[in-house]
């Protein structure tokens, strides 16, 4: 069996370039290739459905009624699971339309409950036809749509402040965010029934950030990730947005052919091909696009220190089922330092947006005096903390600086610190940051042993955040709650507050 296609030959490689055509058998008896009468379609049922939605594709090409198009095997891919009720409710009212408009047999003799109007009609018919042919006769049939016609019908339509209209009445913007929603969609019904699915699917997309601002380009990509999940999607983009660490490794990069020594050079090239930095941060560092293109397109913002924070929350947040968070666009922001995340915290809400930020434990020494002042439970704390960090010689050169890789150290002096009441101190000035001020202070110190990391492996937070995704690592509740707080337009309540600290404290 092969797909059959016109050849053509490249005069640099010589290769044959096949167009994609009919499947075609060889006939061993005439040595020919062809393709037999209902060979064609039957095979098609062993084979993925082809899905492309093309960059700039003729409005019209998407009507009512072309099934065939793009639009229209997306719907089916949503609706096919549906066959089964839809036949059940709508199966009734079919035959009964039959009954209104045809004669129906029953035990052998035919029954005819049509209107006087319809059968005068048909009389009329039949007469005109006997003047001509005496033995002739002539009846008149309706072919009722069946739920696969129902099917293959469907179609949407959109109103944007007007009346509503099918898709070519609309611009390719407004398109292009149809296919966005539909393709959402399907994201999430794979995600909540991948069985209960129509077969698999190949997508071809182009361009799927066309129209689309840096918000929803990201979400798009996310789609995109969970529908290839459990089948074939192929993309051309030119979007950075939507190339993530994550997603290096299914990336190739082409360009036009350079001539090099009279030797044309490989045009396509795996991004993973020659190894990736061994360094997330290096990675991401390559990838980084300026924070604005989060945060303008945004409904909510969560401000974190560093890299390894937004991976890993992101990945979080992919695991939550639809409607966990709070509706609207969310983004998570990196400041690149502690002491910059309470001061885009006041920025962002000035600029009217609802902005929370995440810090490590180490805030309470290094920062929370500028945005609590003079607080009388955190200065009592920081004098007992770098009292107690003196003493267990964790200090750089007798100054209030923890020296380099002891900071677990120093944050066990809060975890497992002798004092009752310093530790209830603690409580209170972390309480106070997060509902006055709006920062989260994370209880076990870093975000890293969250998710397993150690000293040694807290560099492989792209991997982690990996397994987050694929549900091969659990999500620890207190990042659970964060997420909540986060992206949920009312504050945490005390007791909240004070459960969260409490299983954040449990090994």
């Amino acid at each position: 069996m092969r797909r059959g296609g016109a050849d053509s030959h490249s005069k640099a490689s010589r290769t044959p370039d096949r167009e994609v055509g009919k499947i075609e058998v060889w006939d061993a008896a005439k040595g020919t290739w062809g393709t037999p009468i209902g060979i064609d379609a039957g095979l098609k049922q062993f084979l993925p459905d082809v899905v492309l939605i093309e960059a700039f594709r003729d409005p019209s090409a998407e009507a009512v009624g072309k099934s065939t198009a793009a639009l229209g095997r997306l719907l089916r891919q949503i609706l096919e699971p549906l066959k089964a009720q839809i036949s059940a409710s709508v199966g009734d009212a079919i035959a009964t339309a039959g009954r209104i408009v045809n004669t129906i047999e029953v035990e052998g003799r035919e029954v005819d409950d049509r209107p006087e109007e319809l059968r005068r009609v048909e009389e009329r018919v039949r007469k005109n036809i006997r003047a001509l042919f005496a033995s002739s006769d002539v009846r008149l049939r309706f072919q009722l749509p069946g739920v696969p016609e129902l099917l293959s019908s469907a179609t949407v339509e959109l109103r944007d402040g007007g009346p509503w209209t099918p898709p070519d009445g609309k611009g390719q913007g407004f398109q292009r965010v149809m296919y966005f929603a539909l393709l959402r969609a399907i994201a999430e019904e794979l995600r909540q029934a991948p069985k209960k699915m129509h077969r698999p699917f190949l997508l071809l997309y182009e361009e799927p950030e066309a129209f689309l601002h840096p918000a929803l380009q990201r979400q798009m990509g996310d789609a995109l990730e969970t529908i290839a999940e459990s089948n074939q999607v192929v993309i051309a983009t030119h979007s950075p947005i939507l190339v993530t660490p994550d997603r290096l490794e299914s990336v190739l990069v082409v360009r036009q052919p350079e001539t090099r020594e009279g030797k044309e050079t490989t045009a396509t090239k795996a991004v993973a091909e020659d190894g990736l930095p061994s360094e997330d941060k290096q990675l991401i560092a390559l990838l980084k696009l300026h924070a604005s293109a989060d945060w303008l397109f945004a409904d909510q913002v969560l401000v974190v220190e560093g890299p390894s924070d937004r991976v890993l929350l992101e990945a979080c947040l992919r695991r939550r089922p639809p409607g966990a968070v709070e509706a609207g666009m969310t983004a998570i922001i990196e400041a690149g330092s502690k002491d910059v995340v309470p001061v885009w915290i006041v920025h962002l809400r000035n600029l009217g947006y609802q902005a929370r930020g995440l810090v490590d434990l180490d805030f309470l020494w290094r920062g929370a005096g500028s945005v609590l002042n003079a607080d009388e439970e955190l200065s009592r704390l920081c004098e007992w903390f770098w009292i107690e960090a003196a003493k267990k010689g964790l200090l750089e050169d007798g100054k209030n600086k923890i020296e380099f890789n002891r900071k677990g150290e120093a944050f066990a002096l809060l975890q497992d610190g002798d004092g009752a009441s310093l530790r209830k101190d603690a409580a209170g000035v972390v309480a106070r940051l997060q509902d006055t001020h709006n920062i989260w202070v994370l209880r076990r110190g870093e975000i890293e042993p969250y998710f397993g990391l150690t000293r040694s492996s807290k560099g492989k937070y792209v991997e982690a955040g990996r397994k987050v995704r694929g549900g091969d690592l659990p999500v620890h509740p207190e990042i659970e709650a964060l997420l909540t707080w986060a992206f949920s337009p009312g504050p945490v309540e005390a007791d909240e507050v004070s459960a969260v600290a409490a299983q954040a404290e449990k090994p």
